[in-house]
């Protein structure tokens, strides 16, 4: 009698833990648990309004989600153009990740309107090198850093948002990973 009153105790202890585990979206990652933990007033990382929550994943990106949410669960999407808010001006560059984000938010299954979208996608290159002449902050090649958020247009709230940086032997290739790695990232919620 003792020894399954044990043993259920034990199994529903077990069970329990392993519920409260798998809630945990950020289980052994660092999480930003304070806007102020990723701002740096030597940088130029303000575009996301706010950074708390944010972990990161396992294709090196920060990111976040609204729990509950998938972005399958819309139909429409509307993808502002790029805005450059790094050191460096490249119009080209801002036309091809808005290109591509535009392109991967379409394999996502939402279809890509100019207007009257369920979801709002901003987005800004925030550091960018094209290479040639050596490298930049130690990175060999080519780079490019993006931070995006979604909002729900039905409520006005973030519903994700997502920083990320990726290089490459050329700039397009930076640039195609780090749009798939987040289109990745989503497809995974």
């Amino acid at each position: 009698m003792f020894d399954r009153r044990v043993t259920r105790i034990f199994l529903f202890s077990l069970v329990a833990l392993l519920a409260v585990l798998l809630t945990i979206p950020a289980l052994g990652q660092e999480l930003l648990v304070n806007d102020d933990d990723f701002r740096s007033s030597d940088e130029v990382w303000d575009f996301i309004p706010d950074y708390t929550g944010m972990y990161e994943d396992s294709s090196n990106a920060w990111v976040w989600t609204e729990p509950g949410v998938n972005l399958s669960q819309y139909e429409t999407v509307e993808v502002i153009p790029f805005e450059n808010i790094s050191h460096t001006i490249d119009v080209n560059a801002q036309h091809a990740l808005t290109e591509n984000l535009r392109q991967g938010m379409g394999r996502l299954g939402l279809k890509v309107v100019d207007t009257n979208a369920d979801l709002t996608v901003h987005s800004a290159m925030v550091d960018y090198y094209a290479g040639g002449g050596g490298s930049w902050w130690g990175i060999g090649g080519p780079f490019v850093e993006v931070e995006i958020y979604v909002v729900d247009n039905a409520t006005g709230n973030i519903i994700s948002k997502v920083r990320h940086q990726a290089h490459a032997e050329s700039l397009n290739g930076a640039m195609a990973e780090t749009i798939s790695d987040i289109i990745g990232y989503w497809g995974r919620q």
